[in-house]
């Protein structure tokens, strides 16, 4: 069976593989020089990138960033963007080939924004839904560490409504349900229709998830690493020796654990205070002593006997151990 490529498609992925090239070097305002025509007007006609400015296009927006910084993602982008009403639509470069783009754009409003480290940024119920869907293609540790800090639906519903955002709802419903929130998943539904809106659920991420998220509030960074080991966990384990194989002998390890003992009995009992000798212990263990004739000796001699007979329940468990 041959199965033919749509055309279209074909040359759709050309276009992508060039967009990506620039964003793998941290690229995020382009200037029409940096893509080929037919492939800068492809892109613009699919919705992968948009014309901020004539001559500057934008594959992302700065939501994306105020997501990193929500979810404790400190890594220092390579091109920071910038909105204000002002801005000059150019870049400002600094060292180690990093910049600030400032982008002309007008700002969100105010119930969409607040501060994190002294920086203005999208809340991150308005970071979410503004979120492009290929971001959580792109980015899927990033999207699902953010989604998983969300305690109920209400704030984004808030901002899906105020905007009249059907389409994104159904995105933003379909990628709480992946990582099975479906609770905020069905509220999310049922408010957009509450409100007359006909949502189509979709899931915007590429695969499910194996991690599972608790509902009480629980730290970014925490989720942020478990998702990165899930991802990383394979190749990092291809990096470690084999375990060792070796036999153990067992008669020979319970040998040495009694060895061990008086020595162990001595230092432990006469930290805590104990008056005990080499030769107290070796009596206790014999089994002569008899409590009825302790003299004042009695005290010592009973927390001696308790230790033995703690040791003899650890060896014991030590046996059962090795016998499974």
């Amino acid at each position: 069976m041959v199965i033919r490529v749509n055309p279209v498609s074909q040359k759709l992925a050309h276009s992508l593989a060039q967009l990506k090239q620039l964003q793998d070097q941290g690229v995020v305002a382009l200037q029409s020089k940096m893509l080929e025509r037919t492939d800068r007007e492809r892109l613009v006609k699919h919705g992968f990138i948009c014309e901020v400015m004539r001559g500057w296009y934008i594959p992302s927006s700065p939501d994306e960033q105020s997501i990193q910084l929500h979810i404790g993602d400190k890594t220092v982008p390579p091109q920071l963007l910038v909105r204000s009403p002002r801005g000059r639509n150019k870049p400002t470069p600094f060292i180690h080939n990093t910049s600030v783009f400032d982008l002309r754009l007008a700002l969100p409003v105010k119930n969409q924004l607040t501060k994190i480290d002294g920086f203005r940024v999208y809340g991150l119920a308005a970071a979410i839904v503004h979120c492009s869907k290929n971001n959580f293609v792109e980015k899927p540790i990033q999207m699902r560490t953010a989604l998983s800090t969300v305690a109920d639906a209400s704030e984004v519903l808030s901002v899906l409504l105020d905007g009249g955002h059907a389409t994104i709802a159904g995105r933003i419903a379909g990628a709480f349900r992946n990582i099975d929130r479906n609770l905020i998943a069905d509220n999310i539904v049922k408010g957009m229709a509450a409100a007359d809106y006909k949502v189509k659920e979709i899931d915007p991420f590429e695969d499910k998830t194996h991690i599972s998220f608790g509902r009480r509030d629980v730290s970014p960074y925490v989720n942020r690493m478990r998702l990165m080991w899930h991802v990383m966990r394979e190749d990092i384990i291809k990096h470690f020796p084999e375990a060792p194989v070796s036999p153990v002998n067992i008669s020979q390890y319970l040998d040495e654990v009694e060895d061990k003992f008086v020595t162990d009995a001595y230092h432990s009992l006469s930290i805590e205070g104990y008056r005990v000798t080499h030769e107290l212990i070796e009596y206790v263990r014999s089994g002569q002593w008899n409590p009825e004739q302790s003299d004042e000796s009695k005290k010592h001699l009973d927390v001696m006997a308790l230790y033995i007979l703690e040791n003899r329940c650890i060896r014991h468990q030590a046996e059962r151990l090795f016998e499974i």
